[in-house]
C-alpha cells in the first residue's frame, strides 16, 4: 500500500483521539427539559470510539504487513531477473557468477583453443619421431551445451522456486563439467600407420631354384624382421590422451622376429622324394613317341597348390611334333595310332608322383591290363578326354625329371622329402577275374575267299583293388583304398570269307 494512504491514515487517528474530551474539561452545558430535568451523555459515545481506534490500529497493522510482503516480491524478483549467472555457479573450475552467458562462452572457448592446440603425443623409435595431434584428430567439446545446462539452474519453476535455488546455490553451490571427445579412429589409422613404417617383413630361408641337369638346389638366406604389436601401441596412446597428459613422448616398442628356417636347415629337408622307372619294348615308333612324350613332362615345376595335367603338356601328339604310329588301344582293339605308347609315359608318371605323395587329381585305367605295371597301377591318356592331373599338396615346389635312354623311361620327383624312413608305395589285389566269352566268327566279304583273320584277341577281364601304403622304418603306418579299375572281358572275333 502506498505511503501517502499510510501518512493519511495516521493524520485521522490523531484527529480523532483530539476529539475525545480531556478529565478537568467543564461539560456542556444542556439545557434542561420540561419540567425541569437535564439529559445525560449518549451511553454509545465511549464504545464507539473504542472500536473506531482499533480498526484505525488493525489497518495501520495490516497495511504495514502489505507493504513488507510487496516489498519482499520486489526483491525477489530483481534476485531472480538477473541476465547473468547466479552466484555459485561453476563451470569446468571457472566461477561464472555475475557474467553473462556471452562472457562465460568467450572465456571458456579461448581456454578450449589453448587446449586443442595442445591435444598431441609423439612417438619415438630411435632416431625417428611421429606427432599426433588436433592437425589430424578433429576434436570435439560440449562447452556451449554445458553453460546452458548452468545457466538454466534458478530459471524453472515459480518465483518462489527459483528464489529458494538461487537462496542455496549461495550456500552449496553447484558445479558443471563440459566433456570432451575426438576421433579415436583417426588415432587408430595413425598409429597402425607408424607401426607400419618400423614393421619389416622377416623371411624363412626357402628355395629359389633348381637346376635340372646338375639336379642341385638354391636356396635363400633367413632374413629377421621385426614387428609392432598395433593393439598395445593404439591404447597406449589413448591413455595418455584421455589422461591429458599432452605432450608425452612414447618410445614405440619393436618386437624382433627370428626366422623359423635357416638356410641349412631348409636344405636338409630338399632333395629327391621318389622316382620310377619302365622298361620300353624294342618298337622304335613307340620309343620315339615316349621319348618326345617324356621331354615335354621334363622341367616341370609346380608351386603349392598348383596342378600339373599330361594332357595340357605334351599337347596333341601329332605328326608335326615328330609323333609316330605305333600300336594303341582303341574301343578295345590294339591300332597303330599317332602317339601310340605315350600311356607308358602317363603310368610312369603316375606311379613316381604316387610314391612322392603327391594328390592325384584324375587318372583312368587301361581298357585292359598292362605289361610294363601291376594290374591297377596304369594310367591311361588320350587326347583330348582322358587326361592325368596331380596337383602339388606340399609346401614348397616340386621339380619332376623326365628321362628316356637305352629303352628305359623315368620320372624323378624333387621337392620337401618325406619324413626320414617314410615309403610310399602301391598294392593292388584282383577281386575279380573274368573269362573271356566264346569266339565270335563274323564273314567279311572283303577278305581272299577262303581266308580268316582275328580282329580281336581273347582277354580276360578283372576287377582290381589298389591301396596306398605307406612305411616308415619298414613298419607300415597306414593303408588306403586308391583306386578300384575295372579292365573289361573281350571275346575272340575272327573274321573270314568262304
Amino acid at each position: 500500500m502506498p505511503r501517502n494512504v499510510i501518512a493519511k491514515a495516521k493524520a485521522e487517528h490523531a484527529a480523532m483521539a483530539n476529539e475525545v474530551p480531556e478529565k478537568n474539561e467543564r461539560a456542556v452545558t444542556v439545557p434542561k427539559a420540561a419540567g425541569g430535568s437535564v439529559k445525560k451523555r449518549a451511553w454509545w459515545a465511549a464504545p464507539l470510539c473504542v472500536a473506531l481506534i482499533a480498526a484505525i490500529a488493525a489497518l495501520y497493522f495490516w497495511a504495514d504487513r502489505q507493504v513488507q510482503a510487496y516489498e519482499e516480491f520486489q526483491n525477489k524478483r530483481a534476485a531472480v531477473a538477473r541476465q547473468t549467472f547466479y552466484d555459485g555457479i561453476t563451470v569446468d573450475g571457472l566461477p561464472v557468477s555475475g557474467m553473462t552467458f556471452e562472457d562465460a562462452l568467450s572465456q571458456l572457448s579461448a581456454r578450449d583453443a589453448r587446449e586443442n592446440a595442445s591435444f598431441e603425443i609423439y612417438l619415438t623409435a630411435g632416431q625417428a619421431r611421429w606427432r599426433i595431434s588436433s592437425d589430424e584428430v578433429s576434436l570435439h567439446r560440449n562447452t556451449e551445451t554445458t553453460l546452458r545446462q548452468a545457466y538454466s539452474v534458478g530459471r524453472q519453476g515459480t518465483l518462489e522456486d527459483r528464489y529458494q535455488t538461487i537462496q542455496g546455490l549461495k550456500v552449496n553451490g553447484v558445479s558443471f563439467e563440459s566433456r570432451m571427445w575426438y576421433d579415436h579412429t583417426a588415432v587408430r589409422n595413425l598409429t597402425d600407420t607408424v607401426a607400419s613404417r618400423l614393421t619389416i617383413e622377416g623371411n624363412d630361408a626357402g628355395v629359389s631354384g633348381f637346376d635340372f641337369k646338375t639336379k642341385q638346389f638354391t636356396f635363400t638366406d633367413a632374413l629377421s624382421g621385426q614387428r609392432v604389436d598395433t593393439d598395445a601401441l593404439y591404447n597406449q596412446v589413448v591413455g595418455m590422451l584421455d589422461a591429458g597428459q599432452y605432450g608425452s613422448s612414447i618410445e614405440v616398442s619393436v618386437i624382433h622376429v627370428e626366422p623359423r628356417i635357416t638356410r641349412e636347415q631348409v636344405a636338409a629337408l630338399y632333395g629327391k622324394i621318389a622316382s620310377f622307372t619302365t622298361t620300353t619294348t624294342s618298337d622304335s615308333n613307340r620309343n620315339t613317341n615316349i621319348s618326345l612324350s617324356a621331354q615335354s613332362i621334363n622341367g616341370s615345376v609346380l608351386q603349392p597348390g598348383e596342378i600339373i595335367s599330361f594332357n595340357e603338356k605334351t599337347g596333341q601328339r601329332t605328326y608335326a611334333k615328330g609323333y609316330k604310329e605305333a600300336g594303341a588301344i582303341q574301343n578295345g582293339r590294339l591300332i597303330d595310332e599317332v602317339g601310340g605308347g605315350v600311356c607308358q609315359v602317363s603310368t610312369t608318371l603316375f606311379n613316381a608322383l604316387v610314391r612322392a605323395n603327391l594328390s592325384i587329381v584324375m587318372r583312368n585305367p587301361h581298357a585292359w591290363p598292362v605289361s610294363y605295371v601291376n594290374r591297377g597301377e596304369d594310367a591311361m591318356v588320350n587326347w583330348p578326354d582322358k587326361d592325368l592331373k596331380m596337383q602339388n599338396n606340399t609346401e614348397g615346389p616340386i621339380y619332376i625329371i623326365g628321362s628316356y635312354s637305352n629303352r628305359s623311361l623315368s620320372f624323378e620327383v624333387y621337392g620337401r622329402t618325406l619324413e626320414s624312413g617314410t615309403l610310399v608305395d602301391l598294392e593292388s589285389t584282383t577281386t575279380k577275374t573274368i573269362p573271356p566269352s566264346a569266339t565270335t566268327y563274323k564273314r567279311n566279304t572283303n577278305l581272299a575267299t577262303g581266308t580268316e583273320k582275328t580282329t580281336q584277341q581273347a582277354r580276360t577281364g578283372y576287377q582290381v583293388t589298389t591301396y596306398k601304403v605307406i612305411y616308415r622304418n619298414g613298419k607300415e603306418i597306414s593303408r588306403e583304398q586308391f583306386y578300384k579299375s575295372e579292365y573289361r572281358m573281350y571275346g575272340k572275333i575272327v573274321e573270314y570269307n568262304n
